[in-house]
């Protein structure tokens, strides 16, 4: 089987001002702390993903992943 190709790209924020809303795309949104957020993501390469936005060196980086069995699993890591 061929898996699509998916980008999904991480946005490392930081909060600066205003009030948090909530539009038709998302069912909820929040501000938390690393270490609560990480608790929160259900799937490994999104808690990867994560991972990568905290430990951020200011260096591209991407992860490759493939689909296996009835999940997704991480195959490599490539900093540029």
């Amino acid at each position: 089987m061929t898996l699509p190709t998916t980008v999904n790209i991480v946005f490392r924020c930081r909060y600066v001002s205003g009030k948090e809303f909530v539009s038709d795309e998302f069912q909820d949104v929040g501000w938390f702390k690393p270490d609560e957020a990480l608790q929160l993501i259900r799937y490994p390469y999104m808690k990867k993903a994560f991972e990568d936005a905290n430990g951020y060196s200011g260096k591209p980086h991407f992860a490759t992943f493939r689909k296996a069995d009835h999940d997704i699993e991480f195959v490599s890591d490539c900093v540029i």
